[in-house]
Formats: structure tokens, C-alpha cells, sequence
């Protein structure tokens, strides 16, 4: 069975990274920030040889990194570290008469767009949404995540190209199409 060794913690405005070794081939990065934490294998950094890791006597590791490679793994660091400590949002409008939304302690989101029947989606760990009337604000940890449940929920109802209405990007300009002429 492998071992793991992790390291003693570094922290620095209320961010936490560890590295954490498991058997010989896998390192992990464990980001703990305001909003939550990720694991992040980095695998592929240390055998691409842009990342060492270093042990010293007392089981605890470190990361020396290549200097051709210290610009990219820092950008890389910085947008999971502002993703924990800000997170991703979106805001959309609910436009139409019979537009409401309900969500359940049971992690779902019930919509009432005007069909005969109501659109239940499920709202995945990393996701917290907030109902304000007629408007539903959404938060994801990462990018991924938020772009995955924007488009679960759009294919319920996108808007509609002449009057606007269904499930509408508070921040999106939209272009309609002309109505018929007479």
C-alpha cells in the first residue's frame, strides 16, 4: 500500500496548500480557501519536470519549481486561489407571466416557466444559489462547474428570440429578431 506525506501547511490570507504524496507517481495540491477546498493532482507538472518535490528529515515536502516554468504554475495557483476565495457568479432574470422558482433543503431547484409540468434540476456540491422574486443568483467554486449547471439550466428554457422571454443572462445584451410586418 502506498504512503502519503503532507506537508506542513503554508498559509497566507486564509488560504491553505498543502502537498500531499501518495505512493511514488502521485502529487496533489490540497487548496483550502474561504469558499471551500480542491485537490488538484499535479502529476503531470512534476513529470513534465517543471515542479521537484522535496522531502526533508521529518516526513514534511515541498515544491522547488523550474524557473522556465515559475510564470505559468503561478498563474495556474492564482486562479484556483481566486476561484476559493471569490468564486464565480452568475445572475439571471426569470421573464414571462408565469415565471417562479422554489428551492428544496434537498438540493433542488424547482422551476415553473409556464409549461404544464415543473422543471426539477439538481444542484451539484459546489454550487450555492440565492432567489431574489423573479431573479436567481448562482455561485460555483470553479468555471467548469458554473458553465455546466448555466447550461443544464438553459436548456430548460433559453430565451426566446422575439419577445424574450424564459431563463435570461441578467448581463447579456440579446439581440431580437424583427416581429411580422404589416
Amino acid at each position: 500500500m502506498p504512503h502519503s506525506v503532507i506537508s506542513s501547511c503554508s498559509t497566507t490570507k486564509n488560504i491553505t496548500i498543502r502537498v500531499v504524496l501518495i505512493g511514488l507517481n502521485e502529487v496533489y495540491l490540497y487548496i483550502k480557501g474561504r469558499l471551500g477546498f480542491r485537490i488538484i493532482n499535479i502529476s503531470d507538472w512534476v513529470c513534465r519536470g517543471a515542479l521537484q518535490v522535496c522531502c526533508d528529515s521529518c516526513n514534511n515536502s515541498y515544491l522547488s519549481i523550474n524557473s522556465g516554468y515559475e510564470k505559468r504554475f503561478s498563474l495556474f495557483l492564482k486562479e484556483i486561489i481566486s476561484s476559493l476565495e471569490t468564486g464565480w457568479f452568475l445572475e439571471f432574470k426569470l421573464v414571462g407571466l408565469a415565471a417562479k422558482v422554489i428551492i428544496f433543503k434537498q438540493r433542488k431547484v424547482v422551476l415553473e416557466l409556464g409549461h404544464t409540468h415543473w422543471d426539477i434540476l439538481n444542484i451539484p456540491s459546489g454550487i450555492k444559489i440565492w432567489v431574489k422574486k423573479r431573479r436567481i443568483i448562482v455561485r460555483a467554486l470553479t468555471k467548469k462547474l458554473l458553465s455546466d449547471f448555466v447550461r443544464n439550466l438553459m436548456l430548460i428554457k433559453g430565451p426566446t428570440p422575439y419577445k424574450l422571454r424564459g431563463i435570461v443572462l441578467a448581463s447579456k445584451q440579446y439581440k431580437l429578431k424583427p416581429g411580422k410586418k404589416k
